[in-house]
């Protein structure tokens, strides 16, 4: 049989230059694809097994590049180590418990009376202090809290709300109380605990998590 094409659909060129994306290409650009900025996140386990234990602090070992060499070599690793970068805001968070978006801030060098301001709670966030020392990150501003477990009512509030693509997941507002009196700031007490770091843009760093340490505290009933 002979097949005749009856049919003929056409597209119109594109109105400006086009080009090739090529991945993994350029080396002083990271998380920005097509051109454009995108935010990024990592998340840490820690579990303790069948030890219930508080959670006293977070530790993480982090290094930041912006490399400046020849781009069509590798920038031949030529590069210069950021400081104090950090990542943006961090949730803490397990199966009954969540510190609602912390806003990282590095502590105030050399103004130890600015640093008392500290932590700032907001309508929608509380801005908590990190200090860094040798490649350390560390902070430990941070408590529970949910609005209402359900122990005493109906209250059945997820901590996330992820949207339909699966992967962005928003904090359940219904879920938040910031205005916890501090008689009511609960620690983190589980046999596991996560930790959701952000990054909103990256800036042309690359940025290099390597380990982290949670501190604990065994708490015992």
């Amino acid at each position: 049989k002979m097949c005749t094409v009856n049919t003929l659909t056409t597209t119109e060129p594109a109105e400006f230059s086009t080009s090739f994306w090529r991945h993994n290409y350029r080396c002083d650009e990271y998380a920005n694809f097509y051109g454009e900025d995108y935010p990024w996140e990592v998340e840490v386990v820690n579990h303790t097994g069948q030890l219930v234990t508080t959670l006293r602090s977070i530790e993480y070992h982090l290094e930041s590049f912006i490399y400046k060499g020849d781009m069509h070599n590798g920038c031949n690793d030529d590069k210069w180590h950021d400081l104090d970068y950090n990542f943006d805001e961090v949730i803490i968070h397990n199966t009954e418990q969540v510190s609602g978006k912390l806003v990282l801030s590095l502590t105030p060098k050399e103004q130890p009376i600015q640093a008392l301001a500290y932590p700032i709670i907001n309508a929608t966030d509380i801005n908590i202090l990190y200090s860094k020392e040798e490649q350390k990150y560390r902070f430990n501003q941070f408590w529970d809290i949910t609005n209402d477990r359900g122990e005493f009512s109906i209250a059945q509030q997820t901590i996330f709300n992820t949207q339909p693509n699966g992967y962005i997941r928003d904090l359940n507002i219904n879920n938040l109380n910031y205005d916890k009196s501090e008689t009511q700031r609960k620690k983190f007490r589980h046999y596991y605990n996560k930790m959701l770091l952000r990054k909103t843009k990256s800036e042309g760093r690359k940025m290099i998590l390597r380990l982290n340490n949670f501190k604990f505290q065994t708490s015992q009933r």
